[in-house]
């Protein structure tokens, strides 16, 4: 009873597939048919070369009337009642939507249920099992071989094609047919035969022939000669790689070049504009993401893979691209309605040119536009651009007669419509049409015009035709310009003239490779000439694999590097560990066709151009033995190769493997870890087997560092060792962070996964805030200068506003009033007695009064000298300088003299930007500038070279930037000396050495703040819990900078706020002493905060000297440079603190007072401070200490 409801469920579902199929398919099926019924029996069509077949094989024929001919036109009467076979279940693929599916897995249920059987062939069999033929093949059988007996070439060529392809149901046997084709050509030297034979010999397919690649490429010199297209194909790629033959590029380049020739006469022949050419070499494995499957290839992973998100439509297939594209068009979309039109002209793999749907698409988007009579329905921009597209491919199909009658009347109303919208189509037919007299007159200069304008928009066509036309014109340059450009999008007409420009060497040097590899292009380019992919990808959806492979070798042997990597493909059936191709009949002949070396030849070949899953399946074959003995040194060569182009995750993964295991090469665990990690950034797919194989590889090498095994373990890779110019010091100073002292874990560190603000601010390092700060102090001082600026232009028209009421009130006085003057007005406040603003000289404001203008003179002269070697902003500065000059005299104009210091020895030269006195109170000595220059200079050169000794980059370029301020500084005092050196009377030179002076001290203390926190981290061993404990007050690191820099801050600020309320109240003519007052309270404010640093840095001392202690005794001679750094220290801070105070007491006083008057407080205070402190830390540099192989660091760099 099982049995018989077995039996009726097989034939009610055989019955409802079958006829499901037929109606689901019976036009396609009446269609193939037809195809078959009149090409597949013709003999010619067999030969992809048909004329060259047809000729080759009658060249040497009797007359038709002869009786052998007879015999052969009879037999192919037979042979063309024959129908081939079919399996069209085959190449029935899953379809889109409920019906499709449905009928897809019905058929792989229906053939694992009732058609999975023992396999009872073989393909490729080098001993065919004898079939019976069929009654009618059997008679034409016997009638062509008594044809052929009588030397008939025909019947001869018939047979040896019937057995190599099986045409006409005729089984193969190849053996046979390499004797028909051996007798072929020994009768007349048939360039077909040959060819054959060739081929045979190459591949030894079938057993037929042994392979010897000399007699190969024998016979393919002979056919080559004789003038067969594929022969010479063959010939010129065996010369190109080197294949049964030295390599030789002039023989590669010969033959490449005859095909290139025919190639070309053939693309421009047909329509105007040449044959269309379609791509047909495609890579079976592509398809299905690569040879190693979705996400592990190159094709479909790394750079490569589809990175679209999961409702992306990158991920439909091309079914439901054409359907969502037919809705959208419904419902009225322009583009999708023309890429509909584009994609039924042009074709792809998986669909076939359809010029009339095409046609019918591009319609519906012109009569969006245009009416009837041409006059446009709408003015919509978008709908324009669109309506030009198409109305550029209905022209093109009206000028080549592509799916219509030709008509050039049609076709160039057409394209002046486009034109109008500036269409690239439009604008190249229209020059094609000029330049070859296509229904208007024949015009190069408007086909030049033309094309160029096509060309701007980087059309191919067009470049390439503009690019001839140069070429005729013998502008080389120009012409080979515009060729590169259509390169680029692979035209084949472009590739060919470069081939021809570099193997004639016109323009530039002949170069033989070059010429090679462009000729081979364009060789290819021209498929269906010569190739044989059309029948290989029909056969492969047929599910018919050995006539496919066939023709993909043929392929091959010509170069196609597609089809080399098709036919490996084929043959490998390394691809899965677990392989289930044993339960699927459909799947069997994979099974059978498998030859390892053939498909190691072809991944080699297929890998030497450039293909890079190709060189991973080498180094496979090589490891595994696939065909070959086995070699691990090529696999891990292969292995490398591949990786180096960062492009396989896979090559990547398989070295890490290799080295993990020592396969090949030494083995290393280190090494197999960068391998690893190299893969997964290659791939991040690569995840899970990374991952997975880097927890096995740390497991190893932990017993391996247990077991103290001989294998390099994983390790943390030595900082390299650079010599760095002076540029990338800087470079590296300005990005790195601070590595000098965050070797350990920072006690203020907060791990990113656990911070409740993710994304939020981060603290900025010390070198970055150092550096801030400074930028900080500059900007405002630059935001000071504009607004003293400001004040004194509101006081200049102030003055004039004055002056002019003045004349109107002299002018129309009566002469009473002229006689007595008027009361004078009631003096503002800070206002002196005879109406000035400005304080006289004995006035005790007089003093504030000349420290605000010689700030304002710093604060204005610093914001031009930032880029003070540029002469006009230079030549700026002097020009305030002389204005703020020449106010002061017309304010102070008959009034008191201004009671300052003069030289009486020096001459005023009174030339612009001089001043009336000497601001400095005194004139500066040329042997005091002299001899800070000179020891300037000498620590500048010693800190530089700290600087590259010791690596402490944030420490050592703080002191370095500072001793660059004092060099500039005392420069511009130098030229502040008795003449003839300099003039002590100019302004700008006072301004720019009292900002560099008074400046570079901030550099200075900076550098003490960082030295604090590196000593500190140093002495803690970098523990966040020990570093607390010698910190003083038990303050971080990082917030000891910030406080400091903070408190530097706020002092700038309150100065500038000082500085800027005095400003304000001199406008308004208020008393300015608040203003003034603020400014000393900013500078009292810094000396304080210094002083706190002072406090803290003996806290941290007092903390620490046990720890100094303890090193002193335990490392020998540390403990004394420990105190000796201390020293140095404690007096650098010391002398800074005194400077500063200095400072402070001589802006009180303000420029007239005692000490700003006296050069020797400046030279004893200022000048022998900063000396001290800047050489005291030249021998005892902190980079001595804790810096790059530092007493305190351990041999571990902080610097």
């Amino acid at each position: 009873m099982k049995e018989r409801l077995l039996r009726v469920t097989c034939v009610a579902l055989c019955i409802f597939f079958g006829l499901t199929y037929a109606l689901f398919d019976r036009a396609a099926a009446k269609k193939e048919r037809t195809q078959t019924l009149t090409t597949k029996g013709d003999p010619i069509s067999i030969a992809p070369e048909s004329t060259e077949s047809r000729t080759g094989w009658q060249q040497h024929g009797k007359d038709n009337g002869s009786q052998a001919a007879v015999v052969v036109q009879e037999a192919l009467s037979i042979l063309r009642t024959l129908e081939p076979p079919r399996n069209r279940l085959a190449r029935f693929e899953k379809r889109s939507g409920f019906v499709g599916t449905s009928l897809y897995y019905a058929k792989e249920a229906f053939f694992f249920l009732f058609m999975n059987g023992p396999r009872t062939d073989e393909y490729l069999e080098t001993e065919p099992r004898p079939r019976r033929l069929s009654k009618p093949l059997e008679q034409a059988v016997k009638l062509l071989e008594k044809a052929a007996k009588e030397r008939e070439p025909d019947a001869i060529f018939l047979l040896a094609e019937m057995n190599f392809y099986g045409n006409f149901t005729h089984p193969r046997d190849y053996r046979e047919a390499f004797r028909k084709y051996s007798d072929l050509a020994s009768l007349n030297g048939n360039s077909s035969a040959q060819h054959m034979i060739g081929f045979m010999y190459a591949t030894g397919i079938g057993g037929a022939a042994e392979r010897d690649q000399a007699k190969a490429l024998m016979y393919h010199t002979f056919s080559a000669l004789g003038g067969n297209t594929k022969s010479q194909m063959t010939t010129a790629f065996r010369h190109h790689s080197g294949i049964g033959t030295p390599r030789n590029c002039n023989e590669a380049a010969y033959w490449y070049k005859s095909v290139a020739d025919k190639a070309m006469a053939w693309a421009r022949s047909g329509p105007p504009g040449g044959q269309s050419i379609e791509k047909a070499s495609y890579r079976i494995a592509d398809e299905k993401g690569g040879v190693y499957g979705e996400g592990a290839s190159v094709i479909s992973s790394g750079i490569h893979a589809n990175k679209a998100g999961p409702n992306s439509d990158s991920h439909a297939a091309f079914d439901d691209v054409l359907e969502y594209l037919d809705l959208m068009s419904r419902k009225g979309d322009l583009k999708a309605t023309f890429s509909l039109g584009r994609l039924h002209y042009e074709g792809s793999r998986t669909m076939k040119r359809n010029l009339r749907t095409a046609r019918y698409y591009f319609r519906l988007v012109a009569r969006k536009y245009w009416a009837k009579d041409g006059s446009i329905l709408t003015e919509d921009n978008g709908v324009a651009r669109v309506a030009s597209k198409a109305a550029g491919y209905l022209g093109r199909m009206s000028l080549r007669g592509e799916g219509m009658e030709q008509s050039f009347e049609k076709a160039l109303v057409w394209f002046k419509r486009g034109l109008a919208n500036g269409d690239s189509l439009c604008q190249y037919e229209l020059g094609l049409m000029y330049l070859s007299g296509l229904g208007v007159r024949k015009d190069p200069v408007a086909a030049a015009d033309y094309f160029k304008e096509a060309a701007n928009q980087d059309m191919a066509s067009a470049q390439t035709y503009l690019g001839q036309l140069f070429l005729d014109q013998g502008d080389i340059s120009t012409a080979t310009r515009y060729f590169d450009l259509a390169a680029r999008h692979g035209h084949i007409e472009a590739f060919y003239h470069l081939a021809e420009i570099s193997n004639n060497g016109i323009g530039r040097d002949r170069s033989c490779g070059v010429a090679t590899a462009y000729y081979k292009l364009v060789a290819e380019k021209a498929e269906a000439l010569h190739s044989s992919f059309i029948e290989a990808n029909n056969a492969y959806d047929d599910g018919d694999l050995e006539t496919a492979l066939v023709d993909y070798m043929m392929a091959a042997e010509q170069g196609y590097e597609a089809a080399q990597a098709n036919v490996a493909y084929i043959f490998d059936h390394h691809k899965s560990i677990l392989s289930l191709d044993s339960l699927f009949l459909w799947r069997k002949h994979r099974n059978s066709l498998q030859n390892n070396l053939l498909a190691l030849i072809y991944w080699t070949r297929s890998a030497k151009q450039s293909n890079i899953d190709s060189m991973v399946k080498m180094g496979d074959y090589y490891l595994g033995g696939y065909g070959v003995e086995t070699d691990m040194e090529k696999a891990a060569m292969c292995y490398q190769t591949a990786a180096e182009t960062h492009q396989s995750a896979q090559a990547l993964w398989n070295l890490g493997w290799i080295h993990e295991n020592g396969v090949g090469v030494e083995q290393d665990f280190h090494l197999a870890k960068r391998f690893y990690d190299q893969a997964l950034e290659t791939n991040q797919e690569a995840y899970l087997p990374v991952k997975m194989s880097l927890i096995k590889l740390r497991m190893r090498s932990f017993w391996n560092t247990v077991t103290h095994g001989k294998v390099n373990s994983i390790h943390d890779d030595p900082e390299p060792k650079k010599e760095w110019s002076f540029n990338e010091w800087i470079s590296n100073f300005l990005e790195d962070h601070h590595p000098y002292y965050n070797n350990g874990e920072d006690d203020d560190f907060v791990d990113p996964s656990s911070d409740p603000m993710p994304g939020g601010d981060d603290y900025i390092d010390d070198i970055d805030e150092s550096i801030i700060e400074s930028l900080i102090i500059l900007g405002l001082a630059g935001a000071l200068a504009f607004l003293v600026y400001y004040r004194q232009q509101r006081q200049n028209s102030h003055r004039r506003e004055v002056e002019r009421q003045q004349q109107q009130q002299q002018q129309g006085a009566v002469p009473a009033a002229q006689q007595q003057p008027p009361a004078p007005p009631r003096p503002l406040p800070g206002q002196q007695a005879d109406g000035g603003f400005f304080p006289p000289a004995g006035d005790p404001n007089y003093g504030q009064w000349i420290a605000g203008g010689v700030l304002f003179r710093i604060t204005s002269a610093w914001h031009k000298w930032t880029t003070i070697f540029d002469s006009r902003l230079v030549s700026d500065i002097r020009s305030h300088g002389y204005l703020i000059h020449q106010t002061l005299q017309e304010e102070m104009s008959n009034k008191a003299p201004i009671d300052g210091y003069v030289d009486p020895s020096i001459p005023n030269p009174n030339g612009e930007g001089d001043a009336p006195i000497i601001i400095y109170g005194y004139t500066p000595t040329l042997a005091l500038n002299i001899l800070a220059l000179v020891l300037f200079g000498i620590l500048l050169l010693f800190h530089s070279y700290r600087l590259y000794t010791t690596r402490l980059y944030a420490f050592s370029i703080l002191l370095v930037f500072t001793t660059l301020c004092e060099i500039i500084g005392y420069a511009f005092r130098l030229q502040s000396s008795p003449p003839p050196v300099g003039n002590p009377y100019s302004v700008i030179n006072f301004v720019i050495q009292y900002f560099f002076i008074v400046c570079a001290p901030v550099f200075l203390s900076a550098a003490i703040y960082t030295t604090l926190t590196s000593f500190i981290g140093a002495l803690s061993g970098n523990d966040p819990a020990s570093a607390r404990r010698i910190s003083p007050l038990g303050l971080s690191k990082r917030m000891i900078l910030a406080i400091f820099i903070t408190a530097d801050v706020l002092a700038t600020i309150t100065q500038v706020a000082g500085a800027a309320i005095i400003g304000s109240s001199q406008s308004n003519r208020k008393s300015p002493v608040t203003g003034n007052n603020i400014l000393l309270a900013g500078l009292t404010f810094q000396v304080f905060a210094y002083l706190v640093f002072l406090v803290l840095l003996f806290i941290f001392l007092r903390n620490s000297r046990k720890i100094m202690m303890s090193t002193s005794t335990a490392g020998g001679g540390r403990g004394n440079v420990m105190q000796m750094y201390t020293f140095a220290l404690v007096a650098s801070s010391l002398l800074i603190y005194l400077r500063t105070c200095f400072r402070l007491a001589e802006t009180a006083q303000g420029i007239g007072g005692y000490l700003s008057s006296h050069e020797a407080f400046f030279g004893s205070l200022e000048f022998a401070l900063i000396v001290l402190a800047i050489g005291m830390l030249v021998w005892w540099h902190p980079g001595r200490l804790v810096g790059k192989n530092g007493l305190l660091s351990g041999g571990t760099s902080l610097g």
